[in-house]
């Protein structure tokens, strides 16, 4: 039975700053930061090594959005359900804002878990200040606080340290081998397509397109990792920076990532000016992919052939490929997908 990391829940109001704190403790820029609040809807998880001791940081999505539509319903039952795994609470405050009345709410929240609670008090970016909001924020009765600049990389040694005081002794897990990047246009169902490999619900799912602004990674062995990305936009409908910085992760992982799970919709039969652009990014990154057709439950298999010989016509100029039918949604034929993804990275593996 594998030993599950410790996991440290990062928490607090939207915009302060979790995102940049969460990519200062990973060491490289996993979730998207803006000054536009709640940039962060699906939860990130990364492993990470806190002075030798492993752990799982996991980065909620901004809690206590005002809307109430569906996607939101789902982020906080997700919210809710993410609180009870936690091995730490780290509560990220902005200092400029001093201890709200949301703040507070979301901090009698967690008391009930009775886990350990770190406030670290974020963008003190002036050292002449940090007495004073040490002071402001000491009303909440948190025990373990710490000043911080996330932005500026300011003071995170010793929240490193406090939060490693509380990890049992470990070792920090080893990486995948293989990353496998989901990559097409927005509402192909990629993020259904992660669920569905993974085993469980990594990502949030919605009707809407766009509802992936992030990267989620889910292992689904110890050699091999799914990375879901933003769907790739037309630059004209590209209207946010939060678009902008989305689809410009998208197209890193496509060249970063060791595999390629390009999926399309198998619906729309046939294939769209945007989708041309996503092949000629698999040209010049020269990885290996695999075609996945996807929702072939909405279709006629005989329509779904016609569609695939189509496409692979089309897409010529990207050599020989596997194209693969399957319907995320439903479930169908994913074992056949799922042989293709290992018996190419095991190739991949052999080869490095």
């Amino acid at each position: 039975m594998k030993q599950e990391l410790p996991k440290i829940i990062m928490i607090g109001e939207m915009n302060s700053g979790k995102s940049t704190l969460f990519n200062r403790l990973v060491g490289e820029r996993k979730a998207v930061t803006t000054e536009i609040p709640g940039t962060t809807r699906d939860w990130l998880n990364e492993n990470i090594n806190l002075l030798g001791k492993g752990a799982e940081l996991v980065d909620t999505a901004g809690f206590l959005e005002t809307k109430d539509d569906d996607l939101e319903k789902k982020i906080k039952k997700n919210w809710h359900e993410k609180l009870k795994e936690a091995t730490i609470f780290l509560i990220v405050a902005d200092s400029k804002l001093g201890p709200t009345p949301r703040l507070k709410y979301v901090i009698n929240q967690i008391r009930p878990f009775n886990k350990p609670m770190i406030l670290a008090i974020n963008k003190v970016d002036d050292a002449r200040l940090i007495n004073e909001k040490m002071n402001l924020f000491s009303e909440l009765g948190i025990k373990n606080m710490v000043w911080i600049s996330g932005l500026l990389n300011k003071n995170l040694q010793e929240l490193k340290q406090i939060l490693a005081s509380f990890l049992p002794h470990n070792k920090p897990k080893t990486p995948a081998k293989i990353k496998i990047g989901i990559i097409g246009r927005p509402n192909v169902g990629k993020s259904t397509l992660l669920n569905a490999l993974a085993g469980y619900n990594r990502s949030l799912v919605n009707a809407a397109s766009g509802t992936t602004r992030d990267e989620l990674e889910a292992k689904i062995s110890d050699d091999i990792s799914l990375i879901d990305t933003p769907g790739l936009k037309k630059p004209a409908k590209i209207k946010t920076i939060i678009d902008f910085f989305s689809s410009r992760r998208s197209i890193y992982i496509s060249q970063n990532a060791d595999l390629i799970l390009f999926v399309l919709d198998a619906s729309e039969k046939g294939i769209i000016q945007q989708e041309y652009k996503i092949a000629h990014l698999l040209v010049k990154s020269k990885k290996p992919f695999i075609l996945v057709l996807n929702k072939t439950d909405l279709v006629e298999p005989e329509t779904t052939e016609k569609t695939a010989n189509y496409i692979k016509y089309k897409l010529k100029f990207l050599g020989d490929f596997p194209i693969v039918q399957v319907s995320a949604d439903k479930k169908q034929n994913l074992k056949t997908l799922k042989k293709i993804i290992d018996q190419m990275s095991q190739k991949l593996i052999s080869q490095s």
